[in-house]
């Protein structure tokens, strides 16, 4: 019975490091979302300093089409609204990406917790382990005392009841 359980806490500790091992491999693979994720919000940070580069230098260019063509100002005009409705469109993909960010984060706390709960368990299963063969030594030892006990209770009752008989016996 005692190697039986102590197989199925080998069993079930095993079952544990499996399931560990699974999630560190999931917390690896979060950790390279992450990083995509960063250099996916880098280049888009290039990308709108190099926008706002082009419209300065389309501000300066029709500061000085200004003075020559007011067809030109319009073209560029037009030309400056297609930019800003670029840039916002990667300022709503950047908070996107930094809401995902946050999501993963979330995710790692989360998983961080479980692994803290799960080798806690595993804690706890190893103490069971060390601690089963010792709770059944003192389980015999305390049946082994229950009964001595019995026993010399009735050798005293045996004694007694032979001294009464021969105090009986000697009146």
């Amino acid at each position: 019975m005692i190697i039986i359980l102590q197989q199925l806490l080998l069993l079930l500790l095993l079952l544990l490091l499996l399931l560990l091992l699974l999630l560190l491999l999931l917390l690896l693979l979060l950790l390279l979302l992450l990083l995509l994720l960063l250099l996916l919000l880098l280049l888009l940070l290039l990308l709108l300093l190099l926008l706002l580069l082009l419209l300065l230098l389309l501000l300066l260019l029709l500061l000085l089409l200004l003075l020559l063509q007011l067809l030109l100002l319009l073209l560029l005009l037009l030309l400056l609204l297609l930019l800003l409705l670029l840039l916002l469109l990667l300022l709503l993909l950047l908070l996107l990406l930094l809401l995902l960010l946050l999501l993963l984060l979330l995710l790692l706390l989360l998983l961080l917790l479980l692994l803290l709960l799960l080798l806690l368990l595993l804690l706890l299963l190893l103490l069971l382990l060390l601690l089963l063969p010792l709770l059944l030594l003192l389980l015999l030892l305390l049946l082994l005392l229950k009964n001595a006990m019995r026993r010399v209770n009735r050798e005293s009752m045996q004694n007694i009841f032979t001294k009464k008989r021969l105090e009986g016996a000697g009146e």
